[in-house]
């Protein structure tokens, strides 16, 4: 993932876990909270699936976003989703 974003000219000086539990959801997703260097919120979210990527998932993860937001208590600029999904 680091690489990933390395080859997008993002850099972050500090990224952490969110477990998704403590969202209330039960989704297979991983999701990181980072700091840019402007000091910008980042969200990361990073999805492995066996089956293909809908737009009820889309939503799903527009939701994720907000529940973050009210989490942390702060607006985030930045939002990546990295899928692995045919």
């Amino acid at each position: 993932m680091i690489d990933v974003l390395r080859e997008r000219g993002i850099i972050l000086k500090s990224m952490e876990s969110i477990p998704v539990s403590l969202l209330g959801s039960r989704k297979r997703v991983n999701i990181y909270l980072g700091i840019d260097m402007k000091r910008y919120f980042t969200l990361i979210i990073t999805i492995s699936k066996k089956s293909r990527f809908i737009t009820k998932d889309a939503q799903d993860l527009i939701e994720l976003h907000q529940k973050v937001q009210k989490l942390k208590d702060t607006t985030i600029k930045k939002k990546i989703v990295l899928i692995d999904a045919p």
